[in-house]
């Protein structure tokens, strides 16, 4: 096997950690021997021994077992003596290095905390850790006790909370499957666990989605909830918000009917910015009548935001299974919409509209998705939302929801008491022609076009284009016949 020989010291001895690096056994027991200590003499005989003793191949695991013990007893002697010779550091690590090689845990977690003390890289420090984590596998698995997993767990927990005071991020998989395999072992340890986890999860600035999925029922249900396992398994980022000032202004140019609005959003979101920071804004009911672009409104306030968004209509819907999830046994079973918007777009603050609201009332049916909204609205009871699929409860407290309505007084009021109002009329003549150009610039982002494509509007097409300054959708509509046929028609003909 190809060894390396390598400077005394390099970069603190980083060379190492490096993944293919393999330690010149022949030197390093070498070196050790000639030290007269009693203990180097026989830990090196004993190490012979093993090396050569031909007849215990057999027992390879055994004797991987012993090999790796003895050359961590070496590494102990030798930082013992590190305070006395600077050259006993380099030897220490290549101890540790060997035991590991042997699948020892204990070289790989001093591997691991000299990495991180020493301020190494985050890729090595995860590759070290990751090491660690696998080897305490097997370790558990060799158990007799209860006493003796909860030892190993408790050293493994010790090397999270080293690494994670330095990458926050790096022990949350780990601490995941020592929470799963305590809880399924029913050990003392998991508390300890869990109140870590949860000290990393808001170090991170993310959350845990989802407390728990219930993974039983058929192979089809298994393979959903499978799908959705990042949702307890691990941390779901919380984007936070972004230039504020570029979104306000991009906001009213092109929606200048909808100053108030934004005033109040940006308002909303300067105050979070002095607290946590994250993107959110409180249930929002934008009232008026159709085709003033509510919907285009809260698609470019999600864009600017950086948050993804999805848009529920409640006009027509039977029941809340949107957004309570569909129970196992239907063909159609899924989660809610909310937690398979988080779950797909990796986001736990996205916009959510809910689009006519007022066409949720009236009905036994549309009164239960009512109910569902207020549980959705509520900060407190948002936290934890049962999923009828998933079967465990979801932190949806960091959803955005937005939602829009022609006529209030089809509205419930225990609804509105949640919403935050805000009436939006039409938009005046003079911004019409923002909406006409937007609608341009869309219409070529959708279709691949360049600006230069783009005739130039004359006194005409803007006369043209006046008798459709009825609503906004309609001057859309408009803006988008004229550029077509301004496209296929030659220059001199009219558009009619």
């Amino acid at each position: 096997m190809k060894t390396n020989d390598a400077p005394e010291k390099l970069d603190k001895f980083k060379y190492i950690f490096k993944e293919k690096y393999v330690v010149n056994i022949e030197k390093l027991t070498k070196r050790f021997a000639h030290n007269t200590h009693r203990v180097n003499v026989d830990l090196i005989n004993q190490w012979r021994d093993m090396e050569n003793d031909y007849s215990m191949k057999r027992h390879q695991k055994y004797v991987r077992r012993i090999m790796s013990g003895v050359a961590i007893e070496a590494a102990t002697w030798c930082r013992g003596q590190m305070l006395f010779d600077s050259k006993q550091e380099r030897d220490y690590l290549m101890w540790c290095r060997v035991s590991a090689s042997y699948e020892g845990i204990d070289g790989a977690i001093k591997l691991t905390e000299y990495a991180v003390n020493h301020e190494f890289d985050k890729v090595t420090v995860s590759y070290w850790l990751e090491k660690a984590m696998e080897l305490s596998k097997p370790a558990l698995d060799n158990c007799f006790t209860a006493e003796e997993q909860e030892e190993i767990i408790q050293e493994a927990l010790k090397l999270l909370m080293t690494v994670g005071a330095r990458y926050a991020s790096l022990p949350l998989p780990h601490i995941f499957e020592l929470l799963r395999f305590s809880d399924a072992n029913r050990l003392n340890v998991k508390k300890k666990i869990a109140k870590y986890k949860d000290e990393l999860v808001k170090a991170t600035g993310g959350i845990q989605v989802m407390d728990k999925i219930d993974y039983s029922g058929d192979r089809a249900s298994k393979d959903v909830c499978e799908r959705y396992r990042v949702l307890t398994d691990g941390i779901t980022t919380i984007v936070p918000i972004q230039n504020l000032n570029l979104m306000r202004d991009t906001l009213d140019q092109e929606f200048p009917w909808y100053l108030e609005l934004t005033k109040k959003i940006t308002n909303n979101l300067l105050i979070r910015q002095l607290g946590k920071g994250s993107f959110f804004i409180p249930p929002l009911l934008i009232l008026g009548a159709a085709g003033i672009g509510k919907t285009s409104y809260v698609k470019r306030l999600a864009e600017l935001s950086g948050v993804p968004h999805q848009i529920l209509s409640l006009a027509g819907q039977n029941d809340n299974k949107y957004l309570q999830g569909t129970a196992r046994g239907w063909s159609s079973g899924q989660p809610s919409m909310p937690v398979s918007l988080i779950n797909d777009s990796k986001c736990a603050n996205p916009i959510v509209m809910i689009d006519e609201l007022d066409k949720a009332g009236g009905s036994d049916h549309n009164g239960r998705s009512v109910d569902s909204l207020l549980t959705l609205f509520e900060p407190s009871s948002a936290k934890k939302v049962f999923d009828e699929f998933l079967l465990g409860h979801a932190d949806l407290s960091h959803i955005t929801w937005i939602c829009t309505g022609n006529d209030i007084s089809q509205m419930p009021r225990t609804i509105l008491s949640r919403l935050d109002v805000v009436t939006v009329k039409g938009p005046e003549p003079e911004h019409y022609p923002a909406i006409i150009k937007k609608s341009i610039n869309d219409f070529c982002q959708r279709n691949g076009l360049h600006a230069a494509q783009v005739p130039v509007m004359t006194e005409a097409d803007w006369r043209w284009f006046e008798k459709y300054y009825k609503t906004p959708r309609v001057a859309r509509k408009a803006a988008e016949k004229w550029l077509a046929y301004a496209l296929l028609n030659p220059v001199g003909q009219s558009i009619n």
